[in-house]
């Protein structure tokens, strides 16, 4: 096809237009009619003009992508001719060849790709076992933190639970002090056990033994400690009256007890 037939295909108003792109490998293998043939392949379901039957005319058009070429095509309708009927099998023929061509191109294309995905894959493979290595460590790194974490709340508590246990005895006295002075005479203090004390104690009379160690019973709750009251008994001249009692300290919260 002469440049001026070409260009009577690109201005003829009634040409059908598009762009079509294609694999580069596939084109750099094709002569300027094997592509102009291949182009009216790829427009005829568009334009409804029969590749065979079709006057082509193209250009290069501009492609980001390196690995496909762009073109802009016009095709019409080819008049009919005296030698028209030897044209389809030449067609033919020249199609068979373009159709193997095509399938050389496409697999040269593939085999470009695959061998690029390949090398794509080699250099990734070794980032992927760091990035694993990574996250296997920084986990660890947790972990530990974790554990830390864990270690040191456990301190804390067994340090305010050894806190509290120092003081029981103190808060003891005060709950003594606040209840028994005044009116009762504490006798002795003895220990019969692990925060465990045997109290012995004097008041003018059974009845204010009974209201002490009510009184006793609460203010030693509240210090964490329980009363078990023993015996009450009058004193020979019933004067005075004796009492005993025995106090446990259970707070095992290992919490502050209440003031």
């Amino acid at each position: 096809m002469s440049e001026r037939d070409k260009q009577d295909v690109w201005s003829d108003p009634q040409a059908f237009r598009q762009r079509v792109r294609l694999p580069a490998a596939q084109v750099a293998l094709l002569s300027p009619e094997e592509l102009a043939a291949a182009l009216a392949y790829e427009v005829e379901p568009f334009s409804n003009i029969p590749a065979a039957a079709a006057e082509v005319a193209w250009r290069e058009a501009e492609e980001p992508d390196a690995s496909v070429k762009a073109f802009d095509v016009a095709v019409v309708r080819r008049e009919k001719r005296g030698n028209a009927g030897r044209m389809p099998s030449a067609w033919l023929w020249a199609f068979a060849v373009l159709a193997l061509v095509a399938v050389a191109g496409d697999f040269a294309f593939l085999t470009w790709r695959i061998d690029r995905l390949a090398r794509t894959v080699a250099e990734q493979t070794p980032l992927d076992a760091q990035l694993r290595s990574l996250a296997a460590e920084a986990r660890s790194y947790e972990d530990e933190a974790a554990r830390v974490r864990d270690a040191r709340t456990r301190w804390c508590e067994a340090q305010d639970r050894v806190a509290i246990l120092r003081a029981a005895y103190a808060r003891l006295m005060d709950a003594v002090a606040s209840v028994c002075g005044g009116r009762t005479v504490v006798k002795r203090f003895a220990s019969d056990g692990v925060f465990s004390v045997e109290m012995r104690a004097v008041a003018v009379s059974a009845p204010a033994c009974a209201e002490v160690l009510a009184d006793l019973t609460r203010a030693a709750a509240a210090k964490g400690w329980r009363l078990e009251p023993d015996e009450i008994a009058a004193s020979a001249q019933g004067t005075t009256a004796e009492f005993s009692c025995r106090l446990v300290f259970e707070d095992a919260s290992g919490k502050e007890p209440s003031p």
